[in-house]
């Protein structure tokens, strides 16, 4: 969506949502989590970049969340990496 329409989808949104108490939760919530915290320029606009979603930033996410450990240490994971750098 082109963030100039964000605010009124926004709007439109919250105004069908004012019946229902669980919908106007997440509106709030939304609200106070999105879009009074980052400016909407800044979100991801599908026309500026090549991938439409973020599938290759979760892919490299999960890459890396596998080959780590869930406690690591600052040498180990340097040295993970490394390891990582040197097969590309």
């Amino acid at each position: 969506m082109d963030p100039l329409y964000i605010k009124d989808a926004y709007e439109y949104i919250k105004k069908d949502a004012e019946d229902d108490e669980k919908n106007m939760l997440f509106v709030k919530y939304f609200e106070q989590t999105n879009l009074n915290k980052y400016d909407i320029k800044n979100w991801i606009y599908y026309r500026i970049f090549e991938y439409r979603t973020n599938n290759e930033c979760e892919s490299n996410n999960h890459i890396l969340n596998s080959k780590f450990n869930t406690k690591p240490s600052l040498y180990g994971n340097l040295f993970l990496l490394l390891k990582m750098k040197g097969k590309n």
